[in-house]
């Protein structure tokens, strides 16, 4: 049984952003790096525009699609 959470239309579009520790924890569960890149690399791919990402307060948020479709290149690259 396929079950699809409705979103309110307000927030159906939105592209979530997520924390560089929640960036490590989807890089450590994907399975695509042997150890995950540190986060000064983290910070660089954000920096360099390798991650769609912003910087708030002193911090990095990087865009959930933008992270997913650095894995799946990745995962292209290595098939």
């Amino acid at each position: 049984m396929n079950i699809q959470r409705k979103q309110p239309f307000l927030f159906q579009n939105v592209d979530p952003l997520l924390q560089l520790s929640d960036v490590e924890n989807v890089l450590r569960n994907s399975r695509v790096f042997y150890s995950i890149p540190s986060r000064p690399t983290l910070i660089q791919y954000c920096e360099d525009g390798t991650f769609e990402s912003l910087k708030l307060r002193g911090q990095y948020f990087v865009y959930e699609s933008s992270l997913l479709s650095f894995i799946n290149s990745l995962q292209r690259q290595a098939a």
